[in-house]
């Protein structure tokens, strides 16, 4: 299936058909078009005044030579029998059969294409055929220039370019070379044709720790690979346009020009659609989803409302890492493209959280304490659940990317990761909404039925461990309020066993608490923090968790998390109000006195 799909955007990426050695660019002057039932309906011109529009046309073989047909194309001579001097009238007879033979082998070869069979028909009405080449008199068609069959029904499309055509010319022209060749023949694995395989495949160049001379997806180098006696390729039989087809759809995506490429944790992901276009997209909101052009797409994601994309149009995700000459496949499925853009948007919004401070990047406030967060770049989430970038296992991004686009739960060893970071580099670290959000995210995917953490406090979340967390980061805030930065907090000792043994800890830190709360000079703030405490504990009820499991762990972490940012963002919200009324006094005594 990956193969097929991707000969199939060979065939449909210009730069690509050009490559085709059945199929070569050449500019049609004139469309022969006509009715389904094969009578002649018109004659149509193309391209401007001094040139047709170019089109991949079947390549001839043998050149010009005469009655050497090509299929649904060619001079006038050979689609109509017509030619301006006497010279060329002499072959036109013996061209024009040829060309009505070959359109007849595509009916009989293909009964089920009625395009082919409306051709036929065409060619077997000696009526149709003489009013066509009155009406290439009349137009004064030129020797030299190019016709193409076409059906009024089909919106003038030559035939040779609807998928039926191409691949007609494909299997007829494969069918000739292993006639001349007398090789031995194998149904390739790509198109079904019985035709001499191609020995060794080309390379793919670019592919992450592959060697530079360029990888293989297909190879087979040594003898235990091969069965039966067969040699290298044979073993997977390809023909030898399916496999430079293939070979040149994935340099073309791997090409870093192109914008569907991306590379996280040794392997590159690749993203493109049946109808083109969509990968260039999706890469953009992955890598940069604040960029404006990614912002106009996630925004029409979110409204279901995509321009520009063919309803039933299909998505292929692939990944790739190298191992030496080989190019190892790290993920590969496959979707309807719009589930694809909706996906993107909720993923997004499953990995918000408030922000415990500004989100700061390079001088650049991207958000402030307590607004969601912006919408997190895959390199990001990758860097959230590691050291070091370069311990990011390959699977990470496979995970991402495929929940990202598909909608499915993240494995819950991206949790863990991000788990064990958060009390290692601090809950105000560059990385630590990420690593919120991620654990968000896995933690509701994984129990799509039951309570979702909210990306800001829940104070009706009930959840133990969640409660637990809240009830550490209101303690770490009772200790600093009674006697300041001690060096180490009730974080620095104590995180490690209050996320995973509740029960073992925090008898001892309410009852420091009490001495805490005894040392706040501000009333205000002693009484607030008290009935916080007593809120939380009265929820929790009489007694702590024993432990707490991995994902309990995460809904510790968080609900530490959202109590921290809920109250630093209370604390902003008190400062601004009476900042504001204080600008707001000054100016009515201001007015009193002026």
């Amino acid at each position: 299936m990956l193969i097929q799909k991707l000969v199939q955007y060979a065939a449909q990426t210009p730069d690509l058909a050009d490559a085709d050695p059945y199929f070569e660019k050449k500019p049609v002057r004139w469309l022969v078009v006509i009715t389904p039932m094969g009578g002649f309906d018109h004659l149509l011109r193309l391209g401007d005044e001094r040139r047709g529009r170019e089109e991949h046309v079947p390549r001839k073989v043998g050149a010009n030579a005469g009655g050497v047909a090509t299929f649904a194309t060619d001079n006038p001579r050979f689609v109509l029998g017509y030619a301006e001097g006497e010279d060329a009238r002499g072959k036109a007879a013996s061209d024009l059969t040829a060309f009505a033979a070959l359109t007849a082998a595509a009916a009989r070869a293909h009964p089920e294409v009625a395009d082919f069979q409306a051709a036929a028909a065409f060619y077997a009405d000696a009526e149709a055929v003489v009013a066509a080449r009155q009406a290439a008199a009349e137009a004064k068609v030129k020797d030299g220039d190019r016709l193409a069959l076409a059906l009024s029904s089909a919106n003038y499309v030559p035939l040779f370019a609807t998928p039926a055509g191409r691949s007609f010319w494909r299997e007829h022209r494969q069918a000739e070379d292993a006639a001349r060749r007398q090789e031995d023949v194998a149904l390739c694995l790509s198109c079904g044709g019985a035709l001499p395989p191609v020995p060794t495949g080309g390379k793919l160049m670019g592919v992450p720790d592959g060697q530079p001379s360029g990888t293989s997806l297909v190879s087979f180098d040594k003898d235990s690979f091969t069965s039966y006696g067969w040699e290298q390729n044979k073993n997977a039989a390809m023909c030898v346009d399916c496999s430079r087809a293939f070979t040149g759809a994935l340099n073309h995506l791997l090409d870093r020009g192109n914008g569907r490429r991306i590379t996280e944790g040794g392997a590159a992901f690749t993203f493109w659609s049946d109808v083109g276009g969509g990968g260039d997209d999706l890469v953009q909101c992955l890598n940069d989803p604040e960029a404006e052009h990614a912002k106009v797409v996630l925004t029409a994601a979110r409204t279901s409302v995509l321009p520009n994309q063919a309803p039933d149009a299909r998505l292929y995700a692939l990944g790739l890492r190298g191992n030496g000459g080989r190019a190892v496949v790290v993920d590969w499925f496959e979707q309807k493209l719009a589930e694809a853009y909706a996906n993107l948007a909720a993923w997004f919004d499953d990995l918000k959280v408030n922000l415990l401070f500004d989100e700061v990047e390079k001088g650049v406030t991207w958000a402030h304490a307590g607004d969601h967060s912006r919408d997190q770049r895959l390199w990001a989430l990758c860097l959230a659940t590691v050291r070091e970038a370069k311990e990011v296992s390959p699977r990470t991004p496979a995970a991402l990317v495929r929940a990202a686009l598909r909608g499915d739960p993240l494995p819950l060893a991206i949790a863990e990761a991000c788990i064990r970071r958060l009390p290692l580099d601090g809950f105000g670290d560059f990385f630590a909404p990420a690593r919120v959000g991620l654990i968000r995210c896995t933690l509701n995917r994984r129990n799509p039925e039951g309570r979702q953490l909210m990306p800001g406090l829940d104070p009706d979340n009930d959840d133990q461990a969640y409660l637990c967390g809240r009830l550490f980061a209101t303690l770490e805030a009772v200790q600093y309020a009674g006697v300041g930065d001690v060096g180490a907090s009730v974080v620095d000792r104590f995180y490690g066993k209050a996320s995973t043994a509740p029960a073992l800890v925090f008898g001892q830190l309410l009852t420091l608490a009490q001495s805490h709360l005894g040392a706040i000079p501000n009333d205000g703030q002693r009484v607030n923090l008290d009935r916080e405490l007593s809120g939380i504990v009265a929820q929790l009820g009489v007694s702590f968790p024993r432990t707490l499991t991995l994902e309990e762990q995460g809904r510790f972490a968080i609900g530490y998390y959202h109590q921290k940012a809920y109250r630093y963002a209370e604390i902003k919200r008190r400062r601004d109000e009476r900042a504001a009324a204080a600008a707001s006094n000054g100016n009515q005594e201001d007015h009193d006195n002026g």
